[in-house]
Parts: C-alpha cells; sequence; structure tokens
C-alpha cells in the first residue's frame, strides 16, 4: 500500500427529507491535507444512498473513507508501470497500468474498462440520477472543441493543421479532434492502449464491461460517432517526457490531465514548445492531484510549501509556459468518471490556453 498519510478523505452529506419519503441523495467526498488542513478542492465523489425517515429532517456526516476505497477510486484515474515504478498516466484522466514496451501487465483491463467508459459512454449511461452535473459529461467532447476554438484564428495565419493529443488513452478526444484539424495524431505512452485505439479507428466499436455493483458488470459498446473522420488520426506509441523530433510541427498541442500523471512534467512543458509552430496552441488541462505513485515529489510543479509559503502547481506551469508562449485563456471545467452505478468521481480541471510567441 503506498504512504497516503498526507491526505485524509471523509464522506459528508446534508439533506431534507419529506414524511414518509424515500429518494436518493448525493454524497461527497473530499481530499483533506492532513498537515496544512486545506482543502484540496480539485476532487469531489458522488456517490447514492437511499434514505426512509419519518417526519424528520437529516442531517448526516460519515467519516473515515478510507485510503483503500480513495486508491481504488484512483484506480480509474492512473495505474503504474512495473518496470519503472513509476505510473505514466498521460492524458484525460488516463491510467497507463501496464502495455508498455514488456507487455500489459494485471491493471490494464480494470483501466481499459474505466476509460472506455470516460471516453465513450452515452449520456444517458452516465446520467441515471437527475441530480447528476449535467455539464461534467462528454469531456471529450468539450476538450477538442476548447482546441479547435482557439486554433481557428491560428490556422489564418498560416499555422499547420495539425494537431497531437499527447496521452491519448482510448482515443475519443482524438476522434473528436478531426472536427477541427486535417492531421490528428494521437499519441500515449501503453501499448495496449495505442492498439485498442487502432481497434477502434478499423471497425469503429469495441466492447468494454462496466461496474454496475461488486461483481456485478454488464456490458457496452463504446461506439466512435459517425460524423467523425476516422482515417485523419494515427496512433503511435511514445513517451511525453521525451517528444521524439521526428513527430514533426504541430499547430495544436493537447495535454489533458496529463502533467500531473507523468514522471518529470517539467521535461514536458520545457519540450512542447519544439514541436510547435510559430503561433500554433497550447491547451493544457489538469487537477494537479500530485502523487508519489506516478511522479516522486522532488518533480512535482507545485502542491507543497517552500519556505513556508504554498507553491501553486498553476502558479508554477504558468511561469514555465510564458517564456515561450502568451496565455489566452485561463478557466476551469468538470469532468466526471462513472465508478459503479451509483459511485462518480468529480473533477474540476483547470484549462489554460497559448499561443507560441513568434521569435
Amino acid at each position: 500500500m503506498p504512504n497516503k498519510t498526507h491526505r485524509t478523505y471523509s464522506i459528508m452529506f446534508l439533506t431534507s427529507v419529506n414524511e414518509r419519503s424515500q429518494q436518493k441523495i448525493p454524497t461527497q467526498c473530499t481530499s483533506k491535507e492532513t498537515s496544512s488542513n486545506k482543502i484540496w478542492p480539485r476532487y469531489l465523489v458522488l456517490t447514492t444512498q437511499t434514505i426512509a425517515v419519518t417526519g424528520l429532517v437529516v442531517t448526516t456526516g460519515v467519516a473515515a473513507y478510507s485510503t483503500y476505497k480513495y486508491l481504488t477510486l484512483k484506480s480509474y484515474l492512473h495505474g503504474r508501470d512495473s518496470d519503472s515504478g513509476h505510473s505514466h498516466d498521460e492524458g484525460h484522466g488516463h491510467s497507463h497500468d501496464g502495455g508498455g514496451e514488456g507487455g500489459d501487465f494485471g491493471g490494464y483491463e480494470d483501466s481499459k474498462n474505466s476509460f472506455m467508459s470516460l471516453h465513450y459512454a452515452t449520456a444517458n449511461e452516465v446520467m441515471r440520477y437527475s441530480f447528476i452535473p449535467k455539464d461534467a459529461i462528454e469531456f471529450p467532447r468539450r476538450a477538442a472543441d476548447i482546441c479547435i476554438k482557439y486554433f481557428g484564428d491560428s490556422e489564418k495565419s498560416g499555422v499547420p493543421s495539425r494537431v497531437m493529443d499527447v496521452g491519448c488513452c482510448v482515443g475519443r478526444i482524438s476522434f473528436e479532434l478531426t472536427r477541427g484539424f486535417k492531421e490528428v495524431v494521437g499519441l500515449d505512452y501503453m501499448r495496449g492502449f495505442v492498439d485498442l485505439c487502432k481497434e477502434l479507428q478499423r471497425f469503429g466499436v469495441a466492447n468494454y464491461t462496466a461496474t454496475e455493483e461488486a461483481e456485478i458488470k454488464t456490458t457496452h459498446a463504446a461506439r466512435v460517432p459517425s460524423n467523425l473522420e476516422r482515417d485523419k488520426v494515427t496512433f503511435v506509441q511514445g513517451d511525453a517526457c521525451n517528444l521524439s523530433d521526428d513527430l514533426g510541427q504541430f499547430g495544436c498541442v493537447l495535454a489533458a490531465n496529463l502533467v500531473c500523471r507523468v514522471p518529470k512534467p517539467m521535461a514536458f512543458l520545457k519540450k512542447v514548445p519544439d514541436v510547435l509552430a510559430a503561433n500554433g496552441i497550447l491547451v493544457i488541462m489538469d487537477h494537479y492531484s500530485w502523487d508519489e505513485m506516478d511522479t516522486e515529489k522532488s518533480e512535482w510543479l507545485g502542491g507543497f510549501y517552500k519556505d513556508m509559503k504554498p507553491v501553486m502547481s498553476s502558479s508554477v506551469l504558468k511561469s514555465t509556459l510564458s517564456e515561450n508562449f502568451e496565455l489566452l485563456d485561463s478557466t476551469d471545467i468538470p469532468l466526471i468518471c462513472t465508478f459503479s452505478a451509483r459511485t462518480y468521481f468529480y473533477m474540476v480541471v483547470e484549462v489554460t490556453v497559448w499561443k507560441k510567441k513568434t521569435k
């Protein structure tokens, strides 16, 4: 069990129900840093419970949501590379659990299923309850929309209509990007995910399983929307921390939920200007959930104290990129992952959009 003593997790909910009523209510789980007692704001776990009461207003706080349970949820977001001791979770809240140069490891199948759900589950499959935040679904489409929106003006100045989805995982964002680019490269560290992307590209559909409750599973079909031009995409295996010059120049690069999941995030930030053409667009999306299972603490951009002052990842990222880029926009967007029929993982993702400076 990895050392997670620097954080505690709790479940809390507040509800009011009418006499003799029975209704499903949301339960919120937030993460706290024990050393500073500061609420970590970018995660929220939603579950549902059924409560029947008679003429009572119920206020319930449930503590001690165990580290083990949280790590189970985090298996939806990252895995471990057995050879290096590090996770190469490259993007979209994605796991890179097995499937590197040496082949697939035990956790790949679970990771694949969870990310297939995140990328391809239909709105009806996700929105089982009326109170699920509707603006948090369809993250892949929304991520692609942001890239397409900001690239539009750059294309007029002769920037190549090529985009790289770094950490493409199971490929939905890469396919969505074909709506606005002539060529898309989906790059992922995991061979298993690259192979799955190629299967989806060839057939347009692939099956996966989702958890209903504990051992009860259901089979679903992941379908690439028919309006997307799958033949525009090339999927390749590669390392975000060591981007190859052979990839060529791009008019846009997307790194969705990548920075806090690679072993050397600063190496990625320093290299990415080399693969972007002048006036090209860089889109960084991240929730900054640093974890030593993925990234040694010495490599974190922030999330710690230095000289008794908090170092925030967003500030360091912006300071680092400002040397080569102009900041066009900074905002927050929601993302929701389905853990089971009654459990959801909710994230607040910071989005920064950058334009490469001309020299």
